[in-house]
C-alpha cells in the first residue's frame, strides 16, 4: 500500500489528522513493524509482523500487566462472550484438559507486595 493509500483508508475509519498518521508510520518504521519498499515517492508499505504475531504479542502484553492468579478468570470472561465455533470449543476443552494435568493446585500472585488488588494477598512470589 501507498502511504496515501494508508491515510485514505485510516481517515475514513477513525478521526485522525493525515499529520497524526503520518507520525504513527513513522513510529512503526521506527519499531520496525513497517517497512518501505521502495526509497522513492510513492512509498510502498509493508508489514514485517504477521497478524497473528501481532496479536498473540498483545494478548500476552495485557496478561502480563494483570495479577498471574486472575488470569483464568479473564480468559473465562474471554471465552463467555467471544463468538466459538464447536470445533473451536473442542480445541479449548482438548487444551484445558492437557494444561490440567500439569497445573499446580495455586498460581502465587506476582502483584507487588502492598499494591495487590486481586484479594489473594496470601500467596506471593
Amino acid at each position: 500500500m501507498t502511504s496515501r493509500e494508508i491515510i485514505d483508508q485510516l481517515q475514513q475509519t477513525t478521526c485522525w489528522k493525515e499529520g497524526t498518521i503520518k507520525s504513527l508510520m513513522n513510529r512503526l518504521m521506527q519499531k520496525k513493524l513497517i517497512d518501505s519498499i521502495d526509497k522513492t515517492r510513492p512509498y510502498q508499505y509493508i508489514t514485517t509482523i504477521d497478524q497473528k504475531k501481532a496479536s498473540l504479542d498483545q494478548i500476552n502484553g495485557f496478561i502480563d500487566r494483570i495479577c498471574k492468579r486472575q488470569v483464568g478468570t479473564y480468559l473465562n470472561e474471554l471465552i463467555e462472550t467471544s463468538a466459538l465455533s464447536q470445533d473451536d470449543c473442542t480445541l479449548l476443552i482438548q487444551t484445558l484438559e492437557q494444561k490440567r494435568a500439569l497445573a499446580p493446585t495455586e498460581i502465587p500472585c506476582n502483584c507487588p507486595i502492598g499494591e495487590c488488588h486481586c484479594t489473594h494477598t496470601n500467596i506471593h512470589t
